[in-house]
Order: C-alpha cells, then structure tokens, then sequence
C-alpha cells in the first residue's frame, strides 16, 4: 500500500472580510475588480517568493482557491529543518497582503498532510482550519506541535535551534502564540525609513477602517484588536531603536 499523507508544516490562511465583499459585489462592478485585483496579486506574490528563494525546491508547496492559502513543507530538507522557512513565508506574505489593505488570519501545525496542487488533505489540514477559526483576530496562531518539532530538527543553517533563538518571531497572549510578523517585517526592507513608510501606510488604512460606521460591532473588534496589536510593535520598535532612529516613531501611534 502507498503511503500517503507526509510529515509536514502547514498554515491555512483566510483573508478576513472576503466573503462579505463578494455578497457586495453582485451589483458593484467596482467590487468585483478589487477582488479580482486581489486574487490576483496572491498569485503573484505566491510566483516572486518562489522566483526569488526558489521554495518549491525544499519541498514548498501552495494553494489558493477562492478566499484560502495554504501552504506547507516537509519537516526535513537535506538535513535541515523547515520550520523557520514556513515562519518567514508567513511574514512576508502578511506584510505583502497587509500593503495592499488586505487582512487575514490563520492557524500553523505540524503533522499528517498528503498535498499536491490545490489538492490538500489530512489530519494537520484539519487542524491548521480549526486553528485559523480559533484566532479570530488578524494573526497567525501556531500551536505547540509545530512548534515542538521545530525545536527538535536543525534550522536553515543546520545549526540547532533554541527558543531563546526565535522568540522574538513571536507573541503569547492569554496561552495563544502567534506570529508577530508586523515587528519582523523590518527584515524585508532594506533601509529602516522604508520600514516606516510601510508601518505609515498601515496606519493610515487601519485608521480608516476604524472609523467606518458601516461595520458590525464584531468586525471593528478585530480591527480594535489589530489597533492594539499595532501600538504594541510600535512601542517595541522604540524600544530597541538606536536613538538616530527613534525620533518621532511615537507619531506612528494609534
């Protein structure tokens, strides 16, 4: 008998607030571009990630269908282990999303996965949609088992990994760990005052879904909830700058 499922990292990714945009767009050509628009822009982002750090070689694989990314990696890769390669795609694909407005949440597991195209299945699937259901809020939670298996394979550099090495890749609130991919976006820019604008940028979007009237009282929870999250980086980022650089940061406040 053929073996199946594989060992595997996976994250299933929503994007928040789809499915009330499509309801809007049966009349709304407008509506219907953006989401086009933003279907298509995942796809691109999905093709210049694997261009540039040619993933699909150690073992990446991805799907997007409708509202939904998945995407997984083997637990191991000529020795060293994926875990950290999954962590830094999820950062860069929520940064490259969130530049364009558009929000998601998420859940990330280790465990039985069988994936082939768009084709995804499997015990850690099952969980990975149970978690991205349990974050609510604009975040990627991932739970112990990934982390575990983590810490107990070599990283990219087949060097060993600590938590005390990755913790700041992450935030735990009331027993939730999830990736603090605002905070690590600064590696995604080469100059610091590029990072600024982008955190500007999302202010000022975030700014203004805060003070939309037209939302439901549980959708400007979660944007209350990214409000908060977002003041926190900010202060981190006071806290660790050198003082050349922390001049005016508290402006980006919210």
């Amino acid at each position: 008998m053929s073996i199946i499922y594989e060992n595997r990292y996976v994250v299933f990714i929503d994007i928040l607030g789809f499915k009330d945009i499509v309801t809007k767009s049966n009349n709304d050509d407008k509506k219907a571009g953006k989401i086009l628009e933003n279907l298509k822009y995942i796809e691109e982002i999905k093709k210049e990630n694997d261009d540039i750090y040619k993933l699909t070689a150690i073992g990446r694989k991805i799907a997007v269908f409708s509202d939904s990314i998945v995407i997984s990696y083997p637990l191991l890769n000529s020795g060293s282990g994926q875990f950290l390669s999954l962590i830094f795609d999820i950062i860069y694909i929520f940064n490259k999303l969130l530049d364009k407005g558009v929000y998601i949440r998420g859940g990330m597991t280790y465990g039985k996965l069988y994936h082939e195209g768009n084709v995804c299945f499997g015990p850690a699937m099952v969980e990975a949609y149970s978690l991205e259901q349990e974050a609510i809020y604009p975040r990627i939670i991932i739970d112990e088992i990934a982390i575990k298996e983590g810490l107990n394979y070599p990283g990219l550099d087949g060097g060993e990994i600590k938590w005390n090495d990755i913790k700041e890749l992450f935030v735990i609130e009331d027993g939730i760990c999830y990736i603090d991919f605002l905070f690590n976006a600064l590696e995604e820019f080469e100059y610091f005052n590029e990072y600024i604008k982008y955190l500007e940028k999302v202010r000022e979007n975030l700014n203004f879904h805060l003070k939309n009237n037209n939302y439901s009282s549980k959708v400007l929870r979660k944007y209350s909830w990214f409000k908060a999250y977002y003041n926190k980086t900010i202060k981190k980022i006071i806290q660790v700058s050198s003082k050349d650089k922390d001049i005016g940061l508290d402006k980006l406040l919210l």
